[in-house]
Protein backbone atom coordinates (compact mmCIF):
# COMPACT_ATOMS: atom_id res chain seq x y z
CA UNK A 1 0.00 0.00 0.00
CA UNK A 2 1.39 3.30 -1.15
CA UNK A 3 1.95 5.81 1.81
CA UNK A 4 2.43 9.56 1.78
CA UNK A 5 1.81 12.20 4.44
CA UNK A 6 -0.12 14.52 3.26
CA UNK A 7 1.99 17.51 3.14
CA UNK A 8 0.34 21.01 4.52
CA UNK A 9 2.39 23.31 2.79
CA UNK A 10 3.39 26.34 4.55
CA UNK A 11 0.87 28.61 5.43
CA UNK A 12 -1.59 25.93 4.60
CA UNK A 13 -0.93 24.16 7.76
CA UNK A 14 -2.21 27.01 10.12
CA UNK A 15 -5.30 27.47 8.15
CA UNK A 16 -6.68 24.01 7.83
CA UNK A 17 -6.50 24.10 11.56
CA UNK A 18 -7.63 27.16 11.94
CA UNK A 19 -10.39 28.25 9.32
CA UNK A 20 -12.64 25.82 9.94
CA UNK A 21 -13.85 26.11 13.48
CA UNK A 22 -17.12 23.52 14.13
CA UNK A 23 -19.50 24.79 16.93
CA UNK A 24 -23.10 24.86 17.15
CA UNK A 25 -23.27 28.63 17.27
CA UNK A 26 -22.25 29.12 13.79
CA UNK A 27 -25.19 28.08 12.02
CA UNK A 28 -28.72 28.07 13.40
CA UNK A 29 -30.97 25.83 14.63
CA UNK A 30 -33.13 23.90 11.55
CA UNK A 31 -35.59 20.76 11.58
CA UNK A 32 -37.83 19.24 9.74
CA UNK A 33 -41.74 19.38 10.63
CA UNK A 34 -42.65 16.97 12.93
CA UNK A 35 -39.23 16.44 13.53
CA UNK A 36 -39.67 15.43 17.05
CA UNK A 37 -41.89 12.58 16.51
CA UNK A 38 -45.03 11.82 18.09
CA UNK A 39 -46.21 11.02 21.69
CA UNK A 40 -44.11 9.44 24.01
CA UNK A 41 -41.55 9.08 21.17
CA UNK A 42 -41.79 13.55 20.81
CA UNK A 43 -41.07 13.64 24.81
CA UNK A 44 -38.06 11.17 24.79
CA UNK A 45 -36.84 13.20 21.77
CA UNK A 46 -37.15 16.80 23.42
CA UNK A 47 -35.91 14.90 26.82
CA UNK A 48 -32.35 13.16 25.31
CA UNK A 49 -32.09 16.63 22.88
CA UNK A 50 -31.97 18.96 25.88
CA UNK A 51 -29.88 16.51 28.21
CA UNK A 52 -27.12 15.86 25.60
CA UNK A 53 -26.95 19.68 24.97
CA UNK A 54 -26.90 20.60 28.38
CA UNK A 55 -23.99 18.24 28.82
CA UNK A 56 -22.27 19.11 25.45
CA UNK A 57 -22.31 22.86 25.83
CA UNK A 58 -20.07 22.27 28.88
CA UNK A 59 -17.70 19.97 27.14
CA UNK A 60 -18.59 16.59 29.12
CA UNK A 61 -18.57 14.54 25.94
CA UNK A 62 -18.60 11.36 27.53
CA UNK A 63 -21.86 12.07 29.32
CA UNK A 64 -23.77 13.73 26.36
CA UNK A 65 -22.31 10.71 24.01
CA UNK A 66 -25.35 8.64 25.72
CA UNK A 67 -28.35 11.31 25.06
CA UNK A 68 -27.06 12.30 21.85
CA UNK A 69 -26.96 8.79 20.32
CA UNK A 70 -30.70 7.98 21.14
CA UNK A 71 -31.20 11.73 19.35
CA UNK A 72 -28.77 10.37 16.47
CA UNK A 73 -30.96 6.89 15.40
CA UNK A 74 -34.10 7.83 17.10
CA UNK A 75 -35.14 11.16 16.07
CA UNK A 76 -32.29 12.30 13.42
CA UNK A 77 -34.22 15.51 11.90
CA UNK A 78 -34.88 16.95 15.20
CA UNK A 79 -31.94 19.44 14.73
CA UNK A 80 -28.99 20.04 12.78
CA UNK A 81 -27.07 20.77 16.01
CA UNK A 82 -26.87 16.88 16.69
CA UNK A 83 -24.89 16.64 13.57
CA UNK A 84 -22.91 20.10 14.49
CA UNK A 85 -22.17 18.82 17.87
CA UNK A 86 -21.71 15.31 17.03
CA UNK A 87 -18.83 16.84 14.77
CA UNK A 88 -17.66 18.44 17.88
CA UNK A 89 -17.80 15.63 20.15
CA UNK A 90 -15.77 12.95 18.23
CA UNK A 91 -12.85 15.51 16.82
CA UNK A 92 -12.48 15.81 20.58
CA UNK A 93 -12.98 11.94 20.70
CA UNK A 94 -10.21 11.48 17.99
CA UNK A 95 -7.72 14.24 19.21
CA UNK A 96 -7.72 12.20 22.80
CA UNK A 97 -7.73 8.75 22.08
CA UNK A 98 -4.64 6.72 22.54
CA UNK A 99 -5.18 3.45 21.08
CA UNK A 100 -5.78 3.66 17.20
CA UNK A 101 -7.86 1.00 16.53
CA UNK A 102 -10.54 2.95 18.59
CA UNK A 103 -9.55 6.02 17.01
CA UNK A 104 -9.99 4.87 13.57
CA UNK A 105 -13.56 3.85 14.29
CA UNK A 106 -14.31 7.12 15.58
CA UNK A 107 -12.98 8.86 12.25
CA UNK A 108 -15.59 6.27 10.73
CA UNK A 109 -18.82 7.24 13.17
CA UNK A 110 -17.17 11.01 12.26
CA UNK A 111 -17.64 10.39 8.29
CA UNK A 112 -21.30 8.65 8.94
CA UNK A 113 -22.20 12.39 11.00
CA UNK A 114 -21.41 14.20 7.59
CA UNK A 115 -22.97 11.56 5.76
CA UNK A 116 -26.20 11.37 7.68
CA UNK A 117 -26.30 15.26 7.78
CA UNK A 118 -26.72 15.44 4.37
CA UNK A 119 -29.43 12.92 3.99
CA UNK A 120 -31.47 14.94 6.72
CA UNK A 121 -30.53 18.40 6.06
CA UNK A 122 -29.26 18.88 2.28
CA UNK A 123 -26.17 21.25 2.13
CA UNK A 124 -24.19 18.60 -0.07
CA UNK A 125 -21.39 21.40 -0.98
CA UNK A 126 -21.17 22.46 2.48
CA UNK A 127 -20.74 19.59 4.22
CA UNK A 128 -18.58 17.39 1.76
CA UNK A 129 -16.48 20.33 1.95
CA UNK A 130 -16.26 19.93 5.69
CA UNK A 131 -16.21 16.15 5.29
CA UNK A 132 -12.95 16.47 3.57
CA UNK A 133 -11.41 18.57 5.38
CA UNK A 134 -11.81 16.33 8.28
CA UNK A 135 -11.21 12.99 6.77
CA UNK A 136 -7.94 14.45 5.91
CA UNK A 137 -6.90 15.83 8.68
CA UNK A 138 -7.13 12.87 10.49
CA UNK A 139 -6.32 10.22 7.55
CA UNK A 140 -3.42 11.83 5.51
CA UNK A 141 -0.83 9.41 5.41
CA UNK A 142 -2.36 7.02 3.42
CA UNK A 143 -2.56 7.22 -0.74
CA UNK A 144 -6.17 5.44 -0.82
CA UNK A 145 -7.64 8.16 1.91
CA UNK A 146 -6.24 11.40 0.16
CA UNK A 147 -7.45 9.82 -3.06
CA UNK A 148 -10.84 9.67 -0.70
CA UNK A 149 -10.48 13.17 0.53
CA UNK A 150 -9.67 14.64 -2.86
CA UNK A 151 -12.63 13.41 -4.22
CA UNK A 152 -14.98 14.66 -1.57
CA UNK A 153 -13.64 17.64 -1.44
CA UNK A 154 -13.21 18.04 -5.60
CA UNK A 155 -17.08 17.46 -5.26
CA UNK A 156 -17.81 20.06 -2.82
CA UNK A 157 -15.53 22.78 -5.33
CA UNK A 158 -17.53 22.31 -7.57
CA UNK A 159 -20.95 22.57 -6.53
CA UNK A 160 -19.99 25.71 -4.11
CA UNK A 161 -17.75 27.45 -6.71
CA UNK A 162 -16.83 31.02 -4.93
CA UNK A 163 -18.66 29.97 -1.54
CA UNK A 164 -16.22 27.33 -0.82
CA UNK A 165 -14.61 27.76 2.26
CA UNK A 166 -10.68 28.94 2.86
CA UNK A 167 -9.82 25.25 4.41
CA UNK A 168 -11.57 23.39 1.56
CA UNK A 169 -9.84 25.10 -1.42
CA UNK A 170 -6.16 24.77 0.44
CA UNK A 171 -6.93 21.02 1.13
CA UNK A 172 -8.09 20.73 -1.84
CA UNK A 173 -5.13 21.53 -3.57
CA UNK A 174 -3.14 20.20 -1.33
CA UNK A 175 -4.45 16.81 -1.97
CA UNK A 176 -4.21 17.28 -5.63
CA UNK A 177 0.04 17.88 -5.01
CA UNK A 178 0.28 15.20 -2.69
CA UNK A 179 -1.39 12.69 -5.35
CA UNK A 180 0.73 14.22 -8.23
CA UNK A 181 3.74 13.40 -6.52
CA UNK A 182 2.52 10.10 -5.44
CA UNK A 183 1.80 9.87 -9.57
CA UNK A 184 -1.61 9.16 -9.05
CA UNK A 185 -2.22 12.94 -11.14
CA UNK A 186 -0.72 14.11 -13.82
CA UNK A 187 0.67 17.85 -14.28
CA UNK A 188 -1.89 18.97 -16.90
CA UNK A 189 -4.55 17.35 -14.14
CA UNK A 190 -2.51 19.43 -11.37
CA UNK A 191 -3.20 22.76 -14.20
CA UNK A 192 -6.36 21.79 -14.52
CA UNK A 193 -7.52 21.91 -10.76
CA UNK A 194 -5.30 25.45 -10.10
CA UNK A 195 -6.57 27.46 -13.37
CA UNK A 196 -10.14 26.27 -12.19
CA UNK A 197 -9.90 27.70 -8.23
CA UNK A 198 -7.99 30.19 -8.97
CA UNK A 199 -10.86 32.82 -9.87
CA UNK A 200 -13.10 31.23 -7.91
CA UNK A 201 -10.69 32.16 -4.78
CA UNK A 202 -10.59 36.07 -6.49
CA UNK A 203 -14.22 36.01 -6.87
CA UNK A 204 -14.64 35.38 -3.00
CA UNK A 205 -11.81 37.88 -2.32
CA UNK A 206 -13.74 40.24 -3.77
CA UNK A 207 -17.34 39.23 -2.26
CA UNK A 208 -15.50 39.35 1.05
CA UNK A 209 -12.84 42.16 0.47
CA UNK A 210 -12.01 42.44 4.54
CA UNK A 211 -11.38 38.34 4.38
CA UNK A 212 -7.51 38.29 4.59
CA UNK A 213 -7.64 34.17 5.16
CA UNK A 214 -8.98 33.52 1.42
CA UNK A 215 -6.35 35.83 0.32
CA UNK A 216 -3.32 34.39 2.08
CA UNK A 217 -4.94 31.04 1.00
CA UNK A 218 -5.11 31.96 -2.94
CA UNK A 219 -1.37 33.47 -2.18
CA UNK A 220 0.05 29.70 -0.57
CA UNK A 221 -1.92 27.90 -3.13
CA UNK A 222 -0.13 29.88 -5.61
CA UNK A 223 3.02 29.76 -4.45
CA UNK A 224 3.14 25.84 -3.84
CA UNK A 225 1.53 25.29 -7.19
CA UNK A 226 4.45 27.17 -9.03
CA UNK A 227 7.26 25.36 -6.38
CA UNK A 228 5.62 21.77 -7.48
CA UNK A 229 7.13 20.75 -10.90
CA UNK A 230 3.75 21.39 -12.36
CA UNK A 231 3.80 24.57 -13.64
CA UNK A 232 5.43 25.33 -16.95
CA UNK A 233 6.09 27.97 -19.05
CA UNK A 234 3.29 26.11 -21.38
CA UNK A 235 0.76 25.99 -18.43
CA UNK A 236 1.29 29.46 -16.80
CA UNK A 237 0.65 31.20 -20.15
CA UNK A 238 -2.18 29.11 -20.94
CA UNK A 239 -3.86 30.33 -17.75
CA UNK A 240 -2.36 33.68 -17.66
CA UNK A 241 -2.33 34.81 -21.30
CA UNK A 242 -6.39 35.24 -21.96
CA UNK A 243 -6.39 37.33 -18.24
CA UNK A 244 -3.60 39.74 -19.37
CA UNK A 245 -5.16 40.13 -22.76
CA UNK A 246 -8.30 41.10 -21.09
CA UNK A 247 -7.26 43.00 -17.95
CA UNK A 248 -3.69 45.06 -19.15
CA UNK A 249 -3.83 47.32 -16.61
CA UNK A 250 -4.59 45.18 -13.57
CA UNK A 251 -1.18 45.57 -11.34
CA UNK A 252 -2.16 42.89 -9.17
CA UNK A 253 -2.38 40.37 -12.15
CA UNK A 254 0.82 41.21 -13.53
CA UNK A 255 2.95 40.78 -10.44
CA UNK A 256 1.23 37.70 -9.84
CA UNK A 257 1.89 36.48 -13.46
CA UNK A 258 5.77 37.84 -13.68
CA UNK A 259 6.27 36.10 -10.08
CA UNK A 260 5.03 33.00 -11.36
CA UNK A 261 7.10 32.45 -14.24
CA UNK A 262 10.09 34.07 -11.51
CA UNK A 263 9.38 30.92 -9.13
CA UNK A 264 9.87 28.53 -12.15
CA UNK A 265 13.13 30.95 -13.53
CA UNK A 266 11.61 31.58 -16.89
CA UNK A 267 11.51 35.03 -16.79
CA UNK A 268 12.24 35.19 -20.86
CA UNK A 269 9.01 33.39 -21.87
CA UNK A 270 7.36 35.77 -23.90
CA UNK A 271 4.39 36.37 -21.75
CA UNK A 272 6.72 37.37 -19.15
CA UNK A 273 8.23 39.80 -20.65
CA UNK A 274 5.33 41.33 -22.31
CA UNK A 275 3.52 41.40 -18.38
CA UNK A 276 6.79 42.79 -17.35
CA UNK A 277 6.99 45.74 -19.53
CA UNK A 278 3.12 46.52 -18.64
CA UNK A 279 3.86 46.40 -15.04
CA UNK A 280 6.77 48.66 -15.99
CA UNK A 281 4.70 51.07 -17.43
CA UNK A 282 2.04 50.79 -14.72
CA UNK A 283 4.45 51.24 -11.50
CA UNK A 284 8.29 51.95 -13.12
CA UNK A 285 10.74 51.11 -10.29
CA UNK A 286 14.95 50.14 -10.88
CA UNK A 287 14.03 46.76 -9.82
CA UNK A 288 11.88 46.23 -12.08
CA UNK A 289 13.99 47.83 -14.94
CA UNK A 290 16.56 45.78 -14.23
CA UNK A 291 14.93 42.42 -14.57
CA UNK A 292 13.92 43.70 -17.82
CA UNK A 293 17.26 44.76 -18.46
CA UNK A 294 19.03 41.16 -17.71
CA UNK A 295 15.76 39.44 -19.66
CA UNK A 296 17.00 41.67 -22.67
CA UNK A 297 20.51 41.09 -22.15
CA UNK A 298 20.20 37.41 -22.52
CA UNK A 299 17.77 37.48 -25.57
CA UNK A 300 20.95 39.85 -27.14
CA UNK A 301 18.22 42.43 -27.53
CA UNK A 302 21.12 44.99 -26.21
CA UNK A 303 19.59 48.21 -27.18
CA UNK A 304 16.44 47.42 -24.90
CA UNK A 305 18.57 45.95 -22.27
CA UNK A 306 20.27 49.32 -22.31
CA UNK A 307 17.39 51.10 -21.96
CA UNK A 308 16.59 49.24 -18.95
CA UNK A 309 19.77 49.08 -17.52
CA UNK A 310 20.03 52.98 -17.80
CA UNK A 311 16.15 53.33 -15.97
CA UNK A 312 17.49 51.39 -13.15
CA UNK A 313 20.32 53.70 -12.69
CA UNK A 314 17.99 56.63 -12.73
CA UNK A 315 15.65 55.08 -10.47
CA UNK A 316 18.02 54.03 -7.82
CA UNK A 317 19.70 55.94 -4.79
CA UNK A 318 21.68 52.90 -3.80
CA UNK A 319 24.95 53.36 -5.02
CA UNK A 320 25.95 49.51 -4.55
CA UNK A 321 22.88 48.98 -6.68
CA UNK A 322 23.95 51.59 -9.24
CA UNK A 323 27.86 50.03 -9.19
CA UNK A 324 26.03 46.64 -10.20
CA UNK A 325 23.37 48.20 -13.06
CA UNK A 326 26.53 50.32 -14.67
CA UNK A 327 28.98 47.53 -14.41
CA UNK A 328 25.96 45.24 -16.42
CA UNK A 329 25.35 48.11 -18.68
CA UNK A 330 29.09 47.98 -19.55
CA UNK A 331 28.84 44.27 -21.00
CA UNK A 332 26.13 45.07 -22.97
CA UNK A 333 28.13 47.70 -24.58
CA UNK A 334 31.01 45.86 -24.83
CA UNK A 335 28.26 43.39 -27.10
CA UNK A 336 27.11 46.29 -28.75
CA UNK A 337 31.22 46.97 -29.58
CA UNK A 338 30.69 50.10 -28.08
CA UNK A 339 34.49 49.61 -25.89
CA UNK A 340 34.62 53.65 -25.16
CA UNK A 341 31.32 53.95 -23.90
CA UNK A 342 32.22 50.26 -21.70
CA UNK A 343 35.26 51.67 -20.40
CA UNK A 344 32.89 54.53 -19.00
CA UNK A 345 30.71 52.84 -17.39
CA UNK A 346 32.11 50.49 -15.75
CA UNK A 347 35.05 53.01 -14.34
CA UNK A 348 31.87 54.40 -13.04
CA UNK A 349 30.92 51.13 -11.35
CA UNK A 350 34.70 50.96 -9.59
CA UNK A 351 34.03 54.58 -8.62
CA UNK A 352 30.61 53.53 -6.84
CA UNK A 353 31.50 50.36 -5.21
CA UNK A 354 35.36 50.26 -3.81
CA UNK A 355 37.04 46.61 -3.18
CA UNK A 356 35.58 45.03 -6.46
CA UNK A 357 37.53 43.54 -9.42
CA UNK A 358 35.38 42.57 -11.83
CA UNK A 359 35.36 46.37 -13.64
CA UNK A 360 38.76 46.61 -13.83
CA UNK A 361 38.58 43.15 -15.75
CA UNK A 362 36.49 44.21 -18.07
CA UNK A 363 37.97 48.10 -18.70
CA UNK A 364 41.49 45.35 -19.34
CA UNK A 365 39.24 42.75 -21.36
CA UNK A 366 38.29 45.71 -23.24
CA UNK A 367 41.35 46.85 -24.28
CA UNK A 368 42.65 43.76 -24.91
CA UNK A 369 40.00 43.29 -27.42
CA UNK A 370 40.10 46.31 -29.12
CA UNK A 371 44.32 45.64 -29.98
CA UNK A 372 43.56 44.87 -33.59
CA UNK A 373 41.73 47.83 -34.31
CA UNK A 374 44.15 50.34 -31.72
CA UNK A 375 47.12 51.99 -33.20
CA UNK A 376 48.70 52.07 -36.98
CA UNK A 377 51.41 49.50 -36.57
CA UNK A 378 52.22 45.96 -34.92
CA UNK A 379 54.16 47.85 -32.06
CA UNK A 380 51.19 49.93 -31.43
CA UNK A 381 48.26 46.89 -30.96
CA UNK A 382 50.35 45.30 -28.66
CA UNK A 383 51.17 48.16 -26.61
CA UNK A 384 47.79 48.19 -25.40
CA UNK A 385 48.46 45.27 -23.44
CA UNK A 386 50.60 47.58 -21.32
CA UNK A 387 47.02 49.36 -20.57
CA UNK A 388 45.25 46.18 -20.17
CA UNK A 389 47.96 44.89 -17.79
CA UNK A 390 47.73 48.12 -15.49
CA UNK A 391 44.01 47.75 -15.18
CA UNK A 392 44.61 44.07 -14.19
CA UNK A 393 46.86 45.28 -11.82
CA UNK A 394 44.31 47.77 -10.35
CA UNK A 395 42.08 44.82 -10.15
CA UNK A 396 44.38 42.55 -8.06
CA UNK A 397 45.12 45.97 -6.09
CA UNK A 398 41.07 46.56 -5.38
CA UNK A 399 40.34 42.87 -4.65
CA UNK A 400 42.97 40.40 -3.41
CA UNK A 401 40.79 37.74 -3.21
CA UNK A 402 40.21 37.47 -7.17
CA UNK A 403 43.67 37.11 -7.79
CA UNK A 404 43.62 33.77 -8.93
CA UNK A 405 41.43 34.97 -12.09
CA UNK A 406 43.37 38.50 -12.10
CA UNK A 407 46.48 36.03 -12.83
CA UNK A 408 45.54 33.73 -15.34
CA UNK A 409 44.63 37.46 -17.61
CA UNK A 410 48.49 38.46 -16.32
CA UNK A 411 49.98 35.70 -17.95
CA UNK A 412 47.89 35.67 -21.16
CA UNK A 413 48.19 39.48 -21.73
CA UNK A 414 51.77 39.83 -20.83
CA UNK A 415 52.58 37.42 -22.91
CA UNK A 416 51.41 39.74 -25.84
CA UNK A 417 53.93 42.42 -25.04
CA UNK A 418 56.11 44.20 -27.47
CA UNK A 419 59.25 42.18 -27.25
CA UNK A 420 62.56 44.35 -25.84
CA UNK A 421 63.56 44.93 -29.51
CA UNK A 422 60.17 46.37 -30.44
CA UNK A 423 60.08 48.54 -27.62
CA UNK A 424 63.43 49.97 -28.22
CA UNK A 425 62.69 50.78 -32.16
CA UNK A 426 59.46 52.52 -31.04
CA UNK A 427 61.21 55.01 -28.62
CA UNK A 428 60.61 52.59 -25.43
CA UNK A 429 63.24 51.62 -22.60
CA UNK A 430 62.21 49.40 -19.03
CA UNK A 431 60.87 51.23 -16.89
Amino acid sequence: MKRLGLHYFGLLAVLLMTALPLSAQEEKEAGAPGRFGTGQDSIDCLKNLSLYREYARHRNYKDALPSWRWVYNNCPQASKNIYIDGVNMFRFFIENEKNPDIKEKYIDTLMMIYDKRMEMFGERGYVLGRKGVDLLRYRRDEQKYIQEGYDILGESVKLLKANTSPATFATYFTATLSLYKLNALSADQVLSNWAFIMPLMEQASQKNPKDTVITSVRDAIMFNFVNSGAATVESLTKYYEPLIKSRPDDVKLLKEATSAFSAIKEEEAPLNVQASELLYNKEPSAESAYKLAKVFYKQQKYDKAARYYQEAINNDSNNENKARYYYELAMVNYNQNNYSLARTNARTASQLKGNWADPYILVATLYAASSDICGGNEFEKKAVFWVAVDELIKAKNADPSAADKINDLLGQYSARFPNTEEAFFNGYTDG
